[in-house]
């Protein structure tokens, strides 16, 4: 068992691949500050991947499964 709280289960169910932490917190239904917080502890478990956009700089990091 992972151990997961209902927010992770959503997050990992809803990321369907590279998105913005705006788009995920649409799919989550809540506030941005808190999808980047379960996507914080999403990283420190190692059950995903954060990488910098590859767009200009000023755009937010995208959470990879």
């Amino acid at each position: 068992m992972l151990g997961l709280t209902a927010a992770q289960a959503t997050a990992l169910r809803e990321m369907t691949g590279p998105m913005a932490m705006g788009e995920l917190a649409e799919r989550m239904s809540c506030e941005p500050s808190n999808a980047t917080f379960v996507v914080d502890k999403l990283e420190k478990q190692g059950l995903i991947e954060r990488r910098a956009p590859q767009r200009p700089s000023g755009q937010e990091s995208r959470p990879h499964k």
